[in-house]
């Protein structure tokens, strides 16, 4: 009578290694690139949201302020403020910071401040703005039209 032994041998092992490994080489370059996407496109939502969010409070004078929100691109984030620029000195209490990932790099058409006028929410200066959102794969832009004060995003 023989007798039969149960398990894996080495060969069966190394080959279903072989096949994970092989799934994992295929997926991981597709998951990284799925992350900065999100990157990106997370980056573009809460910056998108932070001038929605400035542009009302202008709108509606909360606080008797002017709002606005300024870009701080060396420290990866984002602050809704209550004055009429980013370098004045402002009431810190109102500030409303909004980070982001550290890979995210910013261009912008103007400066650093991009500011509400009140009650009718038209971005303040004489020109239309653009921001861009990059992170070396993917691109982002925000556009806000300076006479209508319409914020707008790419998809």
């Amino acid at each position: 009578m023989k007798t039969f032994r149960s398990g894996f041998t080495l060969i069966e092992i190394l080959l279903v290694f072989a096949l994970i490994m092989l799934l994992m080489a295929i997926t991981t370059p597709l998951v990284v690139g799925v992350i900065q996407r999100i990157d990106v496109t997370s980056a573009q939502e809460s910056l998108y949201n932070a001038l929605l969010r400035a542009q009302n409070l202008s709108r509606s004078q909360t606080y008797g302020e002017q709002w606005g929100v300024c870009i701080e691109a060396n420290n990866s984030r984002y602050i809704i403020v209550a004055a009429s620029d980013c370098t004045s000195s402002r009431n810190n209490a109102y500030d409303e910071v909004i980070s982001i990932s550290d890979t995210i790099t910013f261009t912008n058409s103007n400066a650093s401040y991009i500011g509400f006028e009140r009650l009718s929410g038209n971005v303040l200066g004489s020109q239309n703005v653009s921001l861009v959102l990059d992170n070396g794969q993917y691109t982002k832009t925000i556009s806000i039209l300076q006479n209508t004060g319409i914020i707008r995003k790419d998809q």
